[in-house]
């Protein structure tokens, strides 16, 4: 499978990109890159972040306005991810659908999930 089936578009174009009128990043380059990379990065360190917590003897966080509101914010941005991949796979039969939308939905929500 290339990054055409896989986006519907070139991974990277560089007459799209530094078109001098209207410049862009490709379709596939903004759903990959600029979504899935600070996806792993979540992954990744919510290991160390697991770890230390676990590790720690004050592992009981006092509520406060500053973790409940952090906690709504993230609620309501899965909230938002879980519609997202909702309509995605809705519109499953649409013709302009690429696996890439689904992944890009998939990780966004257990991003959140995870920092939760």
């Amino acid at each position: 499978m290339t990054f055409e089936d896989f986006c519907g578009g070139p991974f990277w174009d560089d007459e799209f990109v530094w078109d001098i009128d209207n410049p862009n990043l490709t379709f596939c380059f903004q759903r990959v890159i600029l979504q899935w990379v600070p996806c792993v990065f979540l992954f990744v360190f919510s290991i160390y972040d697991i770890l230390k917590i676990t590790e720690s003897r004050y592992r009981d966080i006092p509520w406060n306005w500053y973790n409940l509101s952090k906690m709504l914010v993230i609620f309501l941005l899965m909230c938002m991810s879980w519609i997202d991949l909702g309509m995605v796979v809705s519109y499953q039969d649409e013709q302009g659908l690429y696996d890439v939308q689904i992944l890009t939905a998939v990780f966004n929500a257990l991003a959140y999930v995870s920092e939760t």
